[in-house]
């Protein structure tokens, strides 16, 4: 199946998300949404950026699904004042769909 444009989503809070991480920069990658007839995904993500001093590569392998809908890139050392130290800042995200389950079939739907 394809999962076409608007299945996911990538977020970036350079102040974090609330209170218990402020000061530090928060990625996310979300998904919005998953073809007709298909329970779960499973994806190896890949994030990167032309700062890797201040953002290390990551590589993860998650399951996602409705219950399981994101996955936040980790990001030790990235703060907003490195963040405004650099000239530029370019992310990347890879995603590819290495496995999937079909949703179940309820009888008389």
């Amino acid at each position: 199946p394809s999962f076409g444009n608007g299945a996911f989503c990538f977020e970036i809070a350079p102040n974090g998300w609330h209170s218990s991480n402020r000061g530090r920069v928060m990625v996310y990658l979300r998904l919005l949404q998953l073809p007709p007839n298909v329970a779960n995904a499973v994806c190896q993500c890949h994030f990167d950026s032309n700062q890797r001093a201040v953002l290390a590569p990551s590589t993860e392998r998650i399951t996602l699904c409705y219950d399981v809908h994101g996955l936040e890139w980790t990001l030790k050392n990235a703060s907003i004042r490195l963040l405004k130290e650099s000239e530029s800042l370019i992310l990347y995200v890879k995603i590819q769909v290495i496995g999937k389950s079909q949703a179940a079939v309820v009888a008389g739907s």
